[in-house]
């Protein structure tokens, strides 16, 4: 009688992990964020290959009185999309080849942002985006969900490396589509950048508290974390490329503990 072997993804800290980005199918896309001190710029590199040119340029400019998040070509020569970020309220928006996109807190305190995307949408109507966080002791996870919670994209961040410090995994059929790359790469660079912001200014701590939510629909922490457990399964099925398993505490059953993330946030 044959047997059947049941996978249960692996404690962090475990050898075992997802497959190797080089047996991995064309499904899906990543793109690596190396950092350099030298401009204080982020070179957006395709894991295809990771030591020729980068396909995108990311930058910073926190220090200004209006902090801006820029996605720029390569060669610099074009600017792609500009995310704004506010000194008091904790909404953002970016400008991506001309059109802007709101993108709106829907919890004060928690990473929870929606935004309405006609691109990533299978019906051509706008359909509610919603960017969520996990965290471990290692990485930060901003998860793309569409509006049945499925997962479309991961952003994941480094907590401790100075250069090489991100990845973001596009899955599925979006990652082929380089308007939908753009807009992703876009929208996670600027909220990522929106809540590296937050965490360090006070003035955004007291908009969070007079924050007016969004009339959206509400995704709850539970379908947040049934989301990384299926999108950790994706990784060992080969239809994802992965960075960490979910944590143990974002898997159903196990509880619900918050996240880093959410604290720092």
């Amino acid at each position: 009688m044959a047997t059947t072997t049941t996978m249960t993804p692996p404690e962090y800290g475990t050898k075992a992990g997802p497959p190797s980005p080089e047996i991995l199918p064309n499904a899906t896309r990543t793109f690596l964020f190396d950092f350099k001190w030298s401009n204080l710029k982020t070179r957006i590199i395709d894991s295809v290959n990771p030591e020729g040119p980068p396909s995108y340029i990311g930058d910073f400019t926190l220090l200004a009185w209006r902090p801006k998040v820029y996605l720029k070509t390569a060669d610099e020569s074009n600017t792609i999309a500009t995310g704004t970020l506010y000194n008091f309220h904790i909404n953002t928006s970016v400008v991506i080849h001309g059109q802007e996109i709101k993108i709106e807190a829907a919890k004060r305190l928690t990473t929870h942002y929606v935004y309405p995307s006609t691109t990533l949408s299978s019906t051509g109507r706008p359909q509610t985006m919603t960017w969520r966080t996990t965290a471990t002791a290692n990485y930060w996870h901003f998860h793309l969900l569409d509006d049945n919670q499925a997962p479309i994209a991961r952003y994941s961040v480094d907590w401790w490396a100075l250069k090489k410090f991100a990845k973001l995994e596009i899955m599925g059929e979006y990652s082929r589509n380089e308007k939908a790359v753009e807009e992703i790469l876009a929208t996670a660079f600027t909220v990522y950048g929106c809540m590296l912001y937050r965490s360090n200014n006070l003035f955004n701590l007291l908009g969070a508290a007079v924050h007016k939510k969004p009339k959206t629909k509400d995704i709850t922490d539970d379908e947040v974390r049934q989301a990384a457990q299926d999108d950790w399964e994706m990784q060992q099925r080969g239809e994802s490329s992965g960075v960490d398993a979910p944590p143990a505490s974002a898997r159903p059953g196990k509880g619900a503990t918050e996240t880093v993330a959410d604290t720092k946030s």
